[in-house]
């Protein structure tokens, strides 16, 4: 499976939704909200996000 990307923007702040296999889009960088189809939320670095079968939302990290 490749990745698939759906790209939202939201009262100005950009969400990706991601599935699949790969790496995540270079222009996703830093400190990110993770969200996956449970609603379970974790704020981590771009660089630790893992892909799956299963969608995740992918937020720019709210300061």
């Amino acid at each position: 499976m490749k990745l698939v990307l759906l790209l939202l923007i939201f009262k100005e702040r950009q969400s990706i939704i991601l599935w699949g296999s790969g790496k995540i889009p270079e222009e996703v960088t830093g400190e990110v909200l993770v969200t996956d189809i449970y609603g379970k939320e974790t704020r981590t670095n771009s660089l630790a996000v893992n892909l799956t079968e299963g969608p995740i939302f992918v937020e720019e990290h709210p300061h």
